[in-house]
């Protein structure tokens, strides 16, 4: 299930990535074979951008996730082990830490916030991202997801 949900963010990553840089390519062509400014940006540019920080921020905020049917047991150290791997904020909390109760993860947002390849996004997706993000994280809802990541990536959710 971990893996499951490793793959699908990462493809996410990876798709919000490439539609990023090829709509703002594009729009670099455009502009210049229709004389206008650099850094405009096109209506579909600003729609495809938004629609794939969008489709990112909801899988990373873990929305739509399946709740589980029955509680889930491994007989390995596996859960003990990935949770450990942290980071921890300063009341212990990880976003790595299992529910396995109703959902996979206690926390609903994803410790795949901390991989070198989502950090690297390029700002055209992590401006309307951080958006989707801090309009979620500041509810009550998710206060406890936001303290963590608050915690371990300090100015993150408020960088520009």
């Amino acid at each position: 299930m971990v893996l499951e949900h490793q793959i699908r963010v990462h493809n996410l990553i990876t798709k919000a990535n490439y539609e990023a840089r090829q709509a703002v390519a594009m729009d670099v062509s455009m502009n210049q074979a229709l004389g206008r400014d650099s850094g405009y940006r096109s209506e579909s540019t600003q729609r495809r951008i938004q629609s794939a920080a969008s489709s990112l921020a909801d899988a990373i905020l873990m929305r739509n996730e399946s709740p589980l049917e029955q509680v889930v047991q491994g007989t390995s150290s596996f859960a003990e082990t990935f949770a450990g791997q942290g980071p921890l904020d300063s009341q212990n909390r990880s976003l790595r830490q299992f529910d396995l109760q109703t959902r996979l993860f206690r926390h609903r947002l994803s410790y795949l916030i901390y991989t070198p390849e989502f950090q690297a996004l390029p700002k055209e997706i992590l401006v309307p991202l951080r958006a989707h993000l801090q309009e979620t994280l500041r509810t009550d809802e998710y206060r406890a997801e936001r303290e963590i990541l608050e915690d371990t990536l300090p100015g993150w959710l408020s960088a520009s």
